[in-house]
């Protein structure tokens, strides 16, 4: 059995964490301990969640193509002053 979340997305500067276990149980945490068991029906919880790991996960990619393009605007401005 795997152990490993298939989702774990934390809120609030790790406040609240959302885990969906392999089985399909939700679960929330305060604090890292057990505050909502059972979230199994609640959609609005998961749905939320999995947006906001698409969310976060668009950011860094995002911040990655910005920091390339400022790397490569940086080189061709040295070249020009050449």
């Amino acid at each position: 059995m795997n152990d490993k979340p298939i989702l774990d997305v934390s809120v609030d500067d790790g406040k609240y964490r959302v885990l969906w276990l392999h089985g399909g149980r939700i679960h929330a945490l305060r604090w890292d301990e057990p505050w909502r068991d059972d979230l199994v029906g609640d959609k609005l919880v998961l749905a939320l969640a999995q947006e906001l790991q698409d969310a976060r996960g668009q950011i860094e990619r995002l911040q990655v193509d910005l920091s390339r393009e400022q790397d490569k605007n940086a080189e061709l401005k040295g070249l020009r002053r050449l």
